[in-house]
C-alpha cells in the first residue's frame, strides 16, 4: 500500500471532494493547534519527575541496551561494557571471560529467563546462561561447536510458550531449555543438540528479529523492510503473510508490537511509528506519528504497553512518546498530540516496565531513567523565566511563604525572587512582584488585601482579579530590618524582625496606628539578640508566642487591650525541659497542644488556663524523626502533625507518635523545606515550601501503595562462610548443618525501586524468637549465635515504601543436626558416666565420712595412747623407784663378790654379765625418769659454751672400738677445728649416744657411719648430721620414729628393742637445746639425722648457763648398753664348729640378736644336742634349710627378719615345714601368742623364762616326733594327718604317698626319682622323710612296698608271685625272703595268720 498521510488517508475513506477536503484541513489544523497549545501548558506543570542511576552509581556503562527482571525481582540491566544486576540499593557488575564460567561478551543484547529460573544473556559474541541458586554462569560459546549460534551475533532472544526463540544473521532457531537449573552436564549436552532446532523456512531469514506471539498463534518477525506473520510447525517456518510497509519506499522495521487492544504497531529506522490494520485478512499499514509529512523521526528502538494499558514508543534520538489507554481502547489516533517525556536524553534504547509498575528507560549515554506513578503522592511547582516577567536568567526555587486568595490564585515567596501567583486553573504564573526581594511572611488583611513581610520591610498589597498593587508600609523608622514572621488578632499585628518586636493597628481605611516597639521592654538577653523568626497568636490563652534565633520562646502576656504587659523566657521557667534556644516555627491545634519547631527536635507540650505547663516533651532523631532541624509545622484535618525538616517531610500522629516520612524519592521538591513556610487551604490541601518550590499534597488522598514483593533471601552465612561457596549444600531444600555450624547470618532484600531505602522488614526465627524482630533497610540482616541442635524456620516479611507490609513471608527450614554428644548413644554413655559418677562420688563421700570418722577415731586413739603412755611413763617410773634399791643391793653384793672372793675365770664371766645388765637396767630407769621430768618441766638443762667440735670427736673416738668390731667404718667430717656454742654435755651425751648405736645396729659389716658438723647458711645454727648406709626406714613410718613407745611393729627396720623411749628421748633433749631434729631414709640405702643447735648467745637464760667446773667429760659409760649389739657375722661364727658335731645327739638352731643370750642358752643345752646359732631370721631361714635341725628356738624381735616372719615362712616351705619351732619375746600379751601358734609355731615362751622348762619342751617335741615315726613305720597304711603335726606336712606325704602307690610297679622307683619329682635336692628330701617318717628314703620305699604286699595278701586271691610283680619285684623267691627278713614270717604264713 502506498503511504498516504493520515488526514489524506481518513478523507479518502469519506470520499469527500476537493472544496470538502480543503475545508477540512483548515479544521482539523485548527483544532490541532488549540488542542496542542492548551495541552502543553498543562503538562509543564504536570511533568512526570524521572529518577536518574548511571555510573556514578554502580553502572557499569552509560549505554543500557537491554532491561530485564527476574522472578525474584532483581533489575538486569545489559550495556556496552558489561552486565549489571541491581537489587534497588546496588549493582553487581559482571563482565566478559575466557573461562567457562565467565560471561562470553560485554555487549548485551538480550535477557531473559526460561521457566527452571536460568537467565540467558545474549551478547554479540554469542550466549552465556547464568544459574541464579548457584551463581554460575555457563559460557555455551566455549561449550559450543565452530558453527553453532551460541557462538554468533545475538540479534534477538524471546521466549514464548517456554521455548527459547533464538535468531542471528544464520537463522532461527526454537528450543526447549528443559524444566532444570543449568548445570556444566546441561550446558554441554544443550550445545551437542542446539543445531537439530534451527528452523527451515522458504525465506531468508538473514537479520530477522522475533517479537510476540499473537492471540491467533502467529509469530510476529521482522527482516529487513519486512513484518513477517509466521506459524512454526515440525520445525518449519510457515510465512503466512510477509507486509511492507510501503510499496515505493523501502522502510526498515526496528520494532513491532501487538497491544492488548489487538492495534498492531511498527517501529521503522527513520519514518516513525506505523499502525498495521488487518481487514478480512489482509494487512494495510497508517503513519501515526509523526502526523506531518516528510517530518524526519530518530529510529524506534522498542514498543511497550504499562499496566495501565498505556502505549510507550522509545527512539534512539527523539525520545520517548507515550498513547493513552483511551486511544488505544477506541483506536482514534486523529487527530491528537502524543505527550512526550521530558527527560535530560532523547537517545533511549531499551524500556522495561517491572512489576511494581515501574517504568524503566535505557540511555544510549546517560544511563537509565526511571519512576513510578503509584510513588508520587505530590504535586511540586517550580519557578522559571518561562512562567515570569524577569529578566534574572537564574531564577532559584527557594520557597519562604505561601497563600492562596479568593480567586484560587496561589500566592508563594521566594527568598531573593519576589513574589510568584500561579493560577490554578490555568496552571501557570500570571504575575511576578517585588521582584528581586526575599518574602518571608504573607499575612491575609482581607480578600483584597496581603501584608507581605520582605527584606525590604513591610509591604501592603492590593490585589483583584486582573490588577495588583505594591505599597511599602513606612513606620518612622521603626520597622527597620528583615521582617520574618507576621500574626495578628482582629485589626491588631504583630511583626517579628531581625531586631525587634513591633506591633500596630490596621484601620479599615488601610492606616496603620498605634505602632509600638519593644524594644526598650523585651528581656536583658533578648534586647542583645533580639532577631525573631517567628510570632504566633494564642486565641486559647490570649497571648503571643515570640520564636527568637538566639533566646528560645518567649511568652508574651496581653492585657484587656491587647498590649504586651509582661515577657516569659520558657528557658528559665523550665530548665529541666530547656528548648533550643532557635525556634523556627510555632502552632496551636485545636487540642490546646502546642507544637514547637527548633533546632533540637519537634517540642510539644500542654498548657492550663493557669499557665502551667503540663505533658512536655521532645521527639528527636531517637523516635524516628529524619532530623532534628523541624523547619515548619502545619496540621492536616484528621489532626496528623505535619513537619518540614531540612531532611524531609515528616507526618507525625500525635495520638500513637507514629512517624511516617517522605523523602525525594516520594516526589517532594527537594529534602529542606523552609522556615514556617506552610499553608492549608479550605479544602485541606496543605502546602510545604523549601528549596526547591513548594510541596502540594492531600493527606486525605494519599492512598498507600498496595504493591509489596515478597522478600528474597539473598544468601545465608555459615560461620562466616556464605553458602554460595560451600559445596554440595543444597539451598532449595532443608538447610541440613552440623553441629559445629550454628552460627548464622541471613542477609534478605525485598525489591522495591520507589523509594527502597523507607522498606522496613521483620524476621524470626521458629524455634528460637517468640516474636518478630523489626529492622531497616540499613540492617537487611538477622544474626544467630550458638544455636542448639533442633529444627528452625527462618521466616522474613517487608513493607513497602508506603508502610504496607506483605503478609506472605519467606522462610527457609533448616535443623542443626545433633553432635555425637547429643546423640541416644551419647545420653546412653551419659547414663553410664553418671551412674559411675553416682557410684563414685557416693564411694568418695563415704571415704570422706570414713576418713573423718577415721580422723576422729585416730584423734581417739592418740588421746587414749597419750593416756597410756602417760600411764606406762608413770608405771615405768613407779617400777623404777622400785626396781632401782633390789638393783643396788644385787650391785653392791655383785661388787662385794668381785672384790672379797676368789673366784674362777667361768664364775667371774658369770659375775661381769650380771654387773652389765644391772647397767643396762639403770640406764633405762634413769632415761624414764628424765622423760618424766621433760614433760613435768622439772628437766632443766645446765649450759656452757664449748668446742662442739671437740665433744664429737670424743664421742667418736669412744664408739670406735665397736664400729671396729662389727667392721663397720666410724668418721667425722669437719671443716672447722673449733665452733663454740652453748650445749649441755651429758643431755648431747645422751642422744648423740641413742643415735649412734642405733647407726651401728643397722649397719651392716663393711658400712660406714659419718658424723658432720657444719654452719648453716645464715650462720644461726650448727647442722650436725649422723649419717649410715644402713638398712632405711619405710617412708610412712618417718613420722612416727620420734614417738614415745613406738615401735616399727617388729619388723626388720626396728630401731629399739626396748621401751621404745630413745628416740623420744633424743628429741626432748635437742628441743631443750632450742634446737630441731629431722630424719630423711630411704629404705635399703640408709638414714641421716639432722640436728639444728643455736649458736647465738642470747638463746638460754642464766638460769641454764653454768660454770665449766660442773660438766661431765667421761664418756666411757656409754658402751655399756652396746657391748652386747655385735655383728650378725660375728654371732653366726659362735658354736657353730662342724668339728664338735655329734650325730647321735638331735640339733637345735637357736637364733637371738644378743650375744649374751645366745652364749648362755649354747652353753646350756649343748652337753645334750648340737647347738647352731644365728643372729636374724634372715641367717636363721638359711641355716635351717641347710642343716635341717630337730628344733628351731628363735627370738620375735630381730632385725632383718623378725620371729613372726622367719615362722611362717619356714612353716609355709614343704623343705621346713616339718621342722619343731619354739619363739621367744619379751612380748608377753596374748595377741603376740595367738599370732605366734596362728602362724604355725609349736610352742611360745615368753621372756624371762625358765630354762629348764625350755629344756623340757625341747625334750618333748623331739620324743613325740620319734612317736610318730614309730607309727608309720609299725603300722601300715596311716593317714597322713595321724602322723604329722601341720597341714603342710600332711599335704606333703599325701602327694608322696599317692605317687609312690601309683608307681609301686616300677622297680627303678627310688629316693633320687622322689626327689626329682616333687623338686627338691636329694640330702633335703633324704633329710625331710626321715624327720617325718623315721626311715631313709630307700626304707621309706621298702616299707611303702612291704606295706602294699602285706595288705594285698590279705585282701586279695593273688598269689604270692602276682603280688610281687605288683609291687615292683621281679623275683618272687627275693620277694618272700625280703618279706620274712620284715615280718619274720613268710608271705604265704602271713597270709593264712591274717587273712580271715
Amino acid at each position: 500500500m502506498a503511504e498516504r498521510t493520515t488526514y489524506e488517508w481518513y478523507f479518502h475513506v469519506c470520499n469527500l471532494n476537493y472544496y470538502q477536503i480543503v475545508l477540512m484541513r483548515f479544521i482539523y489544523f485548527l483544532l490541532f493547534f488549540v488542542f496542542f497549545h492548551n495541552h502543553y501548558q498543562g503538562y509543564s506543570q504536570t511533568k512526570v519527575i524521572f529518577k536518574k542511576i548511571d555510573n556514578k552509581k554502580g553502572l557499569s556503562q552509560n549505554g543500557v541496551l537491554a532491561m530485564f527482571q527476574d522472578k525474584e525481582g532483581y533489575m538486569w540491566f545489559g550495556t556496552h561494557y558489561g552486565l549489571n544486576r541491581y537489587d534497588g540499593i546496588s549493582f553487581k557488575n559482571y563482565y566478559r571471560g575466557d573461562d567457562y564460567n565467565d560471561l562470553c561478551g560485554n555487549t548485551i543484547q538480550s535477557i531473559l529467563q526460561d521457566s527452571a529460573g536460568n537467565i540467558w544473556i545474549g551478547t554479540i559474541e554469542g550466549i552465556t546462561v547464568f544459574n541464579p541458586i548457584t551463581k554460575i554462569f555457563y559460557n555455551l560459546n566455549k561449550y559450543s561447536q565452530k558453527e553453532s549460534v551460541f557462538k554468533q551475533t545475538i540479534l534477538s532472544m524471546k521466549l514464548i510458550d517456554n521455548n527459547i526463540l533464538i535468531s542471528s544473521n544464520d537463522g532461527m532457531w526454537k528450543f526447549n531449555p528443559g524444566k532444570k537449573l543449568f548445570t556444566d552436564l546441561i550446558a554441554k549436552n544443550i550445545c551437542k543438540t542446539i543445531n537439530n532446532y534451527k528452523l527451515v523456512a522458504s525465506v531468508k531469514l538473514e537479520g530477522i528479529r522475533i517479537y510476540q506471539k499473537d492471540q491467533q498463534g502467529n509469530y510476529l518477525l521482522t527482516a529487513n523492510n519486512h513484518v513477517i506473520v509466521s506459524k512454526i510447525i515440525d520445525n518449519k517456518l510457515l510465512v503466512i503473510d510477509e507486509i511492507t510497509l510501503d510499496v515505493k519506499t523501502p522502510i526498515e522495521v526496528t520494532a513491532l508490537y501487538k497491544d492488548s487492544f489487538s492495534n498492531f504497531w511498527a517501529g521503522t529506522a527513520k519514518h516513525g511509528l506505523y499502525q498495521l490494520i488487518v481487514s478480512k485478512g489482509k494487512y494495510s499499514t497508517i503513519k501515526v506519528y509523526p502526523q506531518k509529512k516528510n517530518t524526519f523521526f530518530s529510529r524506534i528502538t522498542d514498543i511497550i504497553q504499562d499496566n495501565k494499558s498505556k502505549l510507550w514508543v522509545i527512539s534512539r534520538s527523539d525520545g520517548v512518546i507515550a498513547i493513552a489507554k483511551e486511544h488505544l481502547e477506541k483506536n482514534i489516533f486523529f487527530p491528537i498530540t502524543f505527550s512526550e517525556l521530558e527527560i535530560s536524553s532523547k537517545r533511549i534504547r531499551s524500556i522495561y516496565v517491572s512489576r511494581d509498575n515501574t517504568l524503566w528507560l535505557g540511555s544510549l549515554g546517560s544511563g537509565i531513567f526511571f519512576y513510578n506513578q503509584s510513588g508520587i503522592k505530590f504535586k511540586n511547582y517550580q519557578f522559571s523565566n518561562e512562567f515570569s516577567n524577569s529578566s534574572n536568567s537564574s531564577l532559584n526555587n527557594y520557597s519562604r511563604s505561601i497563600s492562596k486568595d479568593l480567586y484560587n490564585r496561589l500566592w508563594f515567596g521566594t527568598l531573593f525572587e519576589g513574589l510568584f501567583i500561579y493560577a490554578t486553573e490555568k496552571e501557570k504564573i500570571v504575575k511576578y512582584l517585588l521582584n528581586n526581594l526575599s518574602i518571608f511572611s504573607l499575612s491575609e488583611v482581607d480578600k483584597n488585601h496581603y501584608l507581605a513581610g520582605t527584606s525590604d520591610g513591610l509591604y501592603l498589597i492590593t490585589h483583584d482579579k486582573e490588577k495588583i498593587k505594591t505599597d511599602k508600609v513606612s513606620f518612622d523608622n521603626k520597622a527597620e530590618g528583615v521582617i520574618f514572621s507576621i500574626c495578628k488578632k482582629s485589626n491588631k499585628y504583630w511583626i517579628g524582625t531581625s531586631n525587634k518586636l513591633l506591633s500596630f493597628v490596621l484601620t479599615d481605611d488601610f492606616k496603620f496606628t498605634q505602632v509600638v516597639s519593644y524594644n526598650d521592654t523585651l528581656l536583658d538577653d533578648l534586647r542583645s539578640q533580639n532577631t525573631i523568626r517567628c510570632v504566633k497568636y494564642d486565641e486559647y490563652k490570649n497571648c503571643i508566642w515570640i520564636g527568637t534565633e538566639m533566646n528560645g520562646l518567649i511568652k508574651a502576656e496581653l492585657d484587656s487591650k491587647d498590649n504586651i504587659l509582661s515577657f516569659v523566657s520558657f528557658n528559665k521557667m523550665h530548665k529541666d525541659y530547656a528548648i533550643s534556644k532557635y525556634i523556627s516555627d510555632i502552632y496551636i491545634d485545636t487540642d490546646n497542644n502546642y507544637w514547637i519547631g527548633s533546632r533540637n527536635g519537634l517540642i510539644h507540650f500542654r498548657m492550663n488556663d493557669a499557665g502551667n505547663f503540663s505533658d512536655m516533651g521532645i521527639y528527636t532523631t531517637k523516635n524516628g524523626l529524619p532530623s532534628n532541624m523541624i523547619q515548619s509545622i502545619q496540621s492536616d484535618k484528621k489532626g496528623n502533625i505535619w513537619l518540614g525538616t531540612n531532611r524531609g517531610l515528616v507526618k507525625f500522629n500525635k495520638f500513637s507518635h507514629d512517624i511516617i516520612n517522605y523523602d525525594i524519592n516520594d516526589g517532594i521538591q527537594d529534602y529542606e523545606f523552609a522556615e514556617h513556610a506552610t499553608y492549608v487551604d479550605n479544602t485541606g490541601i496543605l502546602y510545604f515550601g523549601g528549596i526547591n518550590g513548594v510541596s502540594r499534597f492531600s493527606p486525605e488522598q494519599m492512598n498507600a501503595d498496595s504493591i509489596t514483593e515478597s522478600v528474597l533471601i539473598q544468601n545465608i552465612f555459615i560461620n562466616g562462610i556464605s553458602s554460595n561457596e560451600i559445596k554440595g549444600l543444597d539451598k532449595t531444600k532443608k538447610l541440613l548443618l552440623s553441629h559445629s555450624s550454628n552460627n548464622l547470618k541471613f542477609s534478605f532484600i525485598s525489591f522495591n525501586y520507589i523509594n527502597p531505602s523507607k522498606c522496613k522488614y521483620a524476621y524470626k526465627l521458629e524455634g528460637y524468637d517468640k516474636d518478630w524482630i523489626y529492622c531497616t533497610s540499613e540492617n537487611r540482616f538477622a544474626e544467630y549465635a550458638n544455636l542448639s541442635k533442633g529444627n528452625y524456620i527462618f521466616k522474613v516479611k517487608a513493607s513497602n515504601h508506603d508502610g504496607v507490609w506483605n503478609n506472605n513471608f519467606t522462610s527457609t527450614p533448616l535443623e542443626i543436626q545433633a553432635s555425637f554428644w547429643q546423640t541416644l548413644p551419647a545420653f546412653l554413655l551419659y547414663s553410664f558416666i553418671l551412674f559411675v559418677l553416682i557410684i563414685f562420688v557416693s564411694s568418695i563421700t563415704k571415704k570422706r565420712v570414713q576418713k573423718k570418722h577415721a580422723e576422729i577415731l585416730e584423734k581417739e586413739y592418740h588421746e587414749k595412747i597419750e593416756k597410756i603412755n602417760q600411764a606406762k611413763i608413770q608405771f615405768f617410773i613407779n617400777i623404777s623407784h622400785e626396781i632401782r634399791t633390789p638393783l643396788t643391793l644385787i650391785m653392791c653384793s655383785v661388787e662385794k663378790l668381785i672384790g672379797h672372793f676368789k673366784i674362777n675365770t667361768e664364775q667371774e664371766k658369770e659375775v661381769e654379765t650380771i654387773e652389765k645388765n644391772i647397767n643396762h637396767m639403770l640406764n633405762l630407769t634413769n632415761e624414764l625418769l628424765e622423760i618424766q621430768k621433760i614433760e613435768s618441766g622439772d628437766y632443766q638443762i645446765n649450759v656452757r659454751k664449748d668446742n662442739i667440735i671437740d665433744f664429737l670427736k670424743n664421742i667418736i673416738i669412744t664408739f670406735e672400738p665397736l664400729a671396729d668390731r662389727q667392721k663397720i667404718k666410724l668418721i667425722f667430717t669437719g671443716f672447722e677445728s673449733e665452733i663454740l656454742i652453748w650445749y649441755d654435755t651429758n643431755a648431747l651425751v645422751k642422744a648423740f649416744n641413742n643415735l649412734i648405736s642405733n647407726a651401728i645396729k643397722y649397719t651392716k659389716s663393711g658400712g660406714t657411719i659419718e658424723v658432720s658438723a657444719t654452719r648453716s647458711n645464715n650462720n644461726e645454727f650448727l647442722d650436725i648430721n649422723v649419717s649410715d648406709n644402713g638398712i632405711g626406714i619405710e617412708k610412712e613410718n618417718l613420722s612416727k620414729i620420734f614417738n614415745q613407745f613406738y615401735h616399727l611393729a617388729g619388723n626388720s627396720e626396728s630401731y629399739e628393742k626396748g621401751f621404745g623411749v630413745g628416740l623420744s628421748l633424743t628429741k626432748n633433749l635437742i628441743e631443750l637445746h632450742k634446737g630441731s631434729i629431722s630424719i630423711s631414709s630411704e629404705l635399703g640405702i640408709g638414714s641421716t639425722f639432722k640436728i639444728s643447735l643455736p649458736m647465738k648467745d642470747n638463746v638460754y637464760s642464766n638460769e641454764e648457763k653454768v660454770d665449766r667446773g660442773f660438766w661431765n667429760t667421761n664418756y666411757t659409760s656409754v658402751l655399756s648398753s652396746l657391748e652386747n649389739n655385735i655383728s650378725d657375722e660375728a654371732i653366726h661364727s659362735l658354736n657353730n664348729n662342724e668339728e664338735n658335731f655329734d650325730p647321735s645327739k638331735s640339733t637345735i638352731l637357736y637364733i637371738d640378736d644378743n650375744k649374751e643370750l645366745l652364749d648362755k642358752i649354747s652353753d646350756y643345752l649343748s652337753d645334750k644336742y648340737n647347738i647352731l646359732v644365728a643372729s636374724n631370721g634372715k641367717i636363721g631361714i638359711e641355716m635351717a634349710i641347710q642343716f635341717q635341725p630337730d628344733v628351731i628356738i628363735s627370738d620375735i624381735i630381730m632385725p632383718i627378719k623378725d620371729g613372726f616372719e622367719l615362722c611362717s615362712e619356714l612353716k609355709n616351705d614343704v623343705n621346713t615345714s616339718h621342722i619343731p619351732i619354739i619363739l621367744l619375746t619379751a612380748r608377753g600379751d596374748s595377741e603376740s601368742q595367738f599370732r605366734g601358734i596362728e602362724i604355725g609355731a609349736d610352742h611360745f615362751f615368753p621372756k624371762p623364762f625358765n630354762i629348764k622348762l625350755l629344756d623340757l619342751s625341747i625334750k618333748n617335741l623331739i620324743e613325740s616326733r620319734e612317736k610318730l615315726r614309730q607309727l608309720f613305720l609299725n603300722n601300715p597304711y596311716h593317714n597322713p594327718k595321724e602322723i604329722t603335726t601341720n597341714s603342710r606336712d600332711a599335704e606333703f606325704l599325701e602327694k608322696l604317698l599317692k605317687y609312690v602307690d601309683e608307681h609301686i610297679d616300677n622297680p627303678d622307683l627310688n629316693i633320687n626319682s622322689l626327689a626329682q619329682t616333687f623338686a627338691m635336692s636329694r640330702s633335703t628330701f633324704f633329710r625331710k622323710i626321715k624327720a617325718i617318717t623315721g626311715t631313709t628314703g630307700k626304707d621309706f620305699v621298702d616299707s611303702i612296698r612291704l606295706k602294699k604286699a602285706a595288705h594285698l595278701l590279705i585282701s586279695s586271691d593273688m598269689n604270692i608271685s602276682e603280688v610281687a610283680y605288683i609291687i615292683g619285684h621281679s623275683n618272687p623267691q627275693y620277694f618272700s625272703k625280703w618279706f620274712k627278713a620284715f615280718y619274720k614270717v613268710s608271705p604265704s604264713e602271713y597270709k593264712l595268720q591274717h587273712k580271715k
